[in-house]
């Protein structure tokens, strides 16, 4: 059975036992920059680790998603050796745990190396115990139970950043803690699947024996203990179908073991995206015109979690997140523009379009022209004729997933195109040129 709620608070987990550390790096900063008995070491001439918020993280072509402030190392802004960026926390003492557990906040979206390592002597050596993936945006609530240590009483835990010799980003730490790990674990592999405009399925791995958990979500960023959707999951299969979603929408979703009336464990978390309406080209969405140079119509869209089509690609750039636009030319030019570019999942806004003359159909595409500029005039088109616009982030790691606007303008009255002069005389020259529409006098 599944029982659907909305929820108006957050439960939180029962825990029978203090946190060995807690630090969101709000307070009173060291010496060194960091927060009381924390340390670093590395090879960079920037300080290595740093204490902020996003905008004094942030650099010209790294941006740090908005959060408080955070332990962060920026390798954009240095460009220096940032192959050995270790953040150390202060000696922990899990004589009264047996399984400590790591929770953390991370932003990490590129391609360098991230490992937590773990050392008992002092630091002198050190044990990778994990090896982070790169995703979009901060990740909050990310964990690493570390049973190998219970028990033990003098522990160094350190998060290793390495550019591996490139000039690359960053990344970011926050809301770091150590405790006791639940009894009752968290689901694992939380993921989304079969992704359309309005649904998704849901799935998870059960923590240990449980077959009840918890679902909540709502869109991106919303209040856990006021808004969202909570849904009990008590059949023992971890998995979930949501319906009437929001269309390209970005959406937070939780989930948590329910073991008894009395016992829950801490939230899984990620995130997952519903696809735009005109994600395939058979459901390109229809432009509205501007009868002259002026954009005073405007048509707004998302290739928020559009994922690619069955056309080529031999186009610039990687359509890999490509949306789909119809309209059908009033003039052998029109001009055609993005504008109002915002990045809603990461920072890239690096857009391209591509112009397909449709006539015959999706199946039978004959590309007109393409564009990594936001702009270009789309000449030699033929009145009454259906073209298809093709909008994509341009990079092929999928990283300009953006809102905007599109305008199409139209020159009433064509530039004539291929001017020529020859055939020239003392006296006399024939120029020549190809009309720029259906006109028929110069």
């Amino acid at each position: 059975m599944r029982k659907i709620t909305l929820l108006f608070y957050l439960l939180i987990p029962l825990l029978g036992f203090s946190q060995i550390l807690n630090e969101d790096f709000e307070g009173t900063l060291g010496a060194n920059g960091l927060p009381t008995g924390w340390t670093e070491t590395g090879l960079s001439t920037d300080g290595i680790w740093s204490v902020g918020d996003a905008t004094a993280a942030s650099s010209l072509d790294f941006s740090f998603g908005t959060h408080t402030n955070f332990a962060y190392t920026n390798d954009d802004f240095c460009n220096c050796d940032k192959s050995a960026d270790r953040l150390i926390m202060p000696v922990l003492d899990f004589t009264t745990l047996t399984t400590p557990r790591l929770t953390y906040s991370v932003f990490y979206e590129e391609t360098e190396t991230v490992t937590i390592e773990v050392s008992t002597d002092g630091g002198t050596t050190w044990t990778t115990e994990a090896t982070l993936s790169s995703a979009t945006g901060w990740r909050n609530g990310e964990f690493l139970d570390l049973p190998a240590y219970g028990g033990q009483s003098n522990v160094l835990i350190s998060f290793l950043y390495n550019d591996n010799g490139n000039w690359v980003y960053g990344l970011g730490i926050d809301d770091v803690s150590v405790d006791e790990a639940p009894s009752c674990l968290s689901p694992t592999n939380l993921s989304a699947a079969n992704i359309t405009d309005t649904s998704a399925d849901i799935s998870w791995t059960a923590g240990n024996t449980e077959t009840e958990w918890e679902v909540l979500y709502g869109i991106s960023g919303f209040d856990t203990e006021t808004e969202g959707t909570s849904v009990t999951v008590d059949n023992g299969v971890p998995s979930l179908n949501l319906d009437d979603l929001e269309t390209a929408a970005l959406y937070d979703i939780y989930v948590r073991a329910i073991c008894s009336d009395d016992d829950a464990s801490l939230w899984s978390f990620a995130i997952f995206s519903t696809r735009p309406e005109n994600d395939d080209c058979d459901n390109a969405i229809e432009l509205q015109l501007n009868e002259g140079l002026e954009c005073t119509v405007v048509n707004s869209a998302t290739n928020v979690g559009a994922t690619a089509s069955s056309q080529e690609d031999n186009i610039t750039g990687t359509p890999n997140n490509d949306v789909w636009f119809t309209f059908t030319a009033t003039s052998a030019s029109h001009p055609i523009s993005l504008s109002n570019i915002e990045a809603i999942i990461g920072t890239s806004t690096d857009m391209a379009m591509a112009l397909y003359d449709g006539t015959e159909g999706c199946e039978i595409l004959t590309l007109v022209d393409d564009s990594d500029p936001n702009s270009f005039t789309a000449t030699g088109l033929t009145v009454g004729n259906t073209y298809y616009l093709r909008v994509y982030g341009y990079s092929a790691n999928n990283s300009a997933q953006t809102s905007f606007d599109v305008c199409i303008q139209t020159i009433q009255c064509p530039v004539p195109m291929e001017l020529s002069i020859g055939g020239f005389t003392t006296s006399s020259a024939d120029v020549t040129w190809v009309a720029g529409g259906s006109e028929t006098e110069w």
